[in-house]
């Protein structure tokens, strides 16, 4: 815990860093049947693995891992997940690193502030790290932004363009590929790359969606009427 300030000082630089850019949005399919707590099964490619484990994308799970053909060294992994929107309701770690005898270190830090996020940093080999976290069910429609990096992207090329470029050893949901704006943490370390991209969250519920669908068909009825009325009085 003694780490939290230092890595929400070093990320804060980082979240506003990446709340000015016009960083690309993710619209596709994020569910993935791993679900909370679990993983992709390893032997897998070394990176990021980002799902959410309900279809209203309120609940979510981020996993990195190192694992590549097993034999990759131990990197550190470190970013955060703004909540723009949505207030934070709960978040989970877990370490399977520390089953090889390793010392995993994660940092999961609110800022209590109107923008909240989630800070962390890790130092995963072969096996998996991350965390589970969960969106109020009563939030307001609003949306997600992953900026997720460390030192395994240290080589890659700046690029904050609108339509960014395709994301490097990073996926979501099942599998899937977005576009990223590419950035230079400024706090923890200047040789780490993060990758961010948005995407909307939570979908309001089915119940909301049937008020607002019938509120609009009601306006629409005023409407015809007032035009019914305003011919029939000529």
């Amino acid at each position: 815990m003694k780490k939290i300030l230092a890595t929400t000082l070093a990320f804060g630089m980082l979240a506003w860093a990446g709340s000015a850019m016009a960083t690309p949005v993710y619209t596709g399919d994020t569910h993935a049947g791993w679900g909370e707590g679990g993983a992709p099964d390893l032997p897998t490619a070394t990176g990021y693995y980002i799902w959410s484990n309900d279809d209203a994308r309120t609940s979510w799970s981020v996993r990195w891992t190192g694992n590549g053909d097993g034999t990759t060294d131990h990197e550190t992994w470190a970013g955060n997940v703004e909540f723009i929107g949505n207030d934070m309701n709960s978040m989970t770690a877990v370490a399977w690193e520390a089953h090889d005898g390793d010392l995993i270190h994660t940092d999961l830090a609110p800022t209590g502030f109107d923008l909240e996020w989630i800070q962390y940093t890790a130092n995963a080999g072969p096996n998996w790290d991350g965390f589970d976290f969960t969106i109020n069910e009563d939030a307001q429609a609003g949306r997600l932004r992953f900026n997720l990096g460390g030192s395994y992207y240290a080589d890659l090329n700046y690029d904050d363009t609108p339509e960014g470029v395709a994301a490097n050893a990073m996926w979501i949901g099942d599998g899937n590929i977005m576009n990223v704006n590419v950035a230079t943490t400024t706090g923890l370390n200047p040789n780490y790359k993060y990758q961010s991209f948005e995407t909307p969250a939570p979908v309001p519920e089915p119940a909301t969606m049937l008020l607002l669908g019938t509120g609009m068909a009601g306006l629409a009825g005023i409407s015809r009427r007032k035009i019914r009325q305003k011919t029939a009085s000529k």
